[in-house]
Formats: C-alpha cells, structure tokens, sequence
C-alpha cells in the first residue's frame, strides 16, 4: 500500500510539473503570436 502512494504521489508531482511546462510553452507562443499580428498590422496601417 505504501508503495503505491509513492507512486502514485511521484506520478502526480510529474503530471503537474508537466502541466506547467505545457502552460508555460502555450503562453510563450501565445505571446510571439500576438507580437508577430502586432507587427503585421502595424505594416499594413
């Protein structure tokens, strides 16, 4: 049983260290993209 908790806890500390990669990489692209339509538009205009 307590094997399994550790495990299981490990799985969970990856899972969320995981999460926050992934938050992280999406609001970083996020960010490029609302720079690279900034400048596009700023070109156009």
């Amino acid at each position: 049983m307590k094997k399994i908790s550790k495990r299981v806890m490990s799985l969970l500390s990856f899972l969320h260290f995981f999460l926050l990669a992934v938050h992280s990489l999406f609001s970083l692209i996020l960010l490029l993209i609302s720079l690279i339509i900034r400048k596009h538009f700023s070109s156009v205009i």
